[in-house]
């Protein structure tokens, strides 16, 4: 399934998949009924260096999945980005996460971003075996941190260091 960064006008593709995402799971932290109900443009989101979100594309479906990652806005944390996920039902557990994840990963360094992180709910044990063999480790748990069906949830966050390509500018603190 081709994999690819999104296009300014993908944004209402985009959508309607996180519309039909926030319905058909739990783990996603939007509610159905929560998003707004315009598109959120993508032209100046795509344009920052250290943000991007890449699609799976099916040809007959549209797209079927997303990752995001929100780089820091700030010099001290611009390294580091915020990674969203989510595929579709009916398309989950045949590599397409792995796929996105692995563009994901692949981008990082040409974009300055040395560290990946995320977080995901606890007895998400699925997820956390992906990103686990992706090389993301667990930082902490994060107690209660949601309210899922009037429960509290508990998230776990995770990380990984990417290394820096040789062309990614700045320097590290001595």
């Amino acid at each position: 399934m081709p994999i690819r960064h999104a296009r300014p006008d993908d944004a209402d593709a985009l959508h309607q998949l996180k519309l039909r995402l926030d319905c058909e799971s739990s783990f996603m932290m939007v509610e159905p009924g929560e998003r707004p109900s315009e598109p959120e443009p993508l032209d100046a989101r795509l344009a920052e260096r250290n943000r991007t979100v890449v699609v799976a594309e099916d040809a007959v479906d549209g797209l079927v999945g997303y990752a995001s990652a929100d780089g820091g806005r700030f010099r001290r944390c611009a390294h580091r980005a915020e990674v969203v996920i989510g595929v579709r039902a009916d398309r989950s557990g045949r590599g397409v996460g792995r796929a996105l994840l692995e563009e994901l990963i692949a981008w990082a360094p040409e974009a300055g971003v040395r560290r990946l992180e995320l977080t995901v709910m606890v007895h998400n044990d699925r997820a956390r075996r992906l990103y686990a063999s992706l090389g993301f480790a667990e930082e902490g748990l994060r107690r209660a941190s949601l309210r899922v069906e009037g429960r509290d949830v508990d998230e776990v966050a995770m990380a990984l260091l990417v290394p820096y390509a040789a062309s990614a500018s700045g320097s590290t603190p001595r």
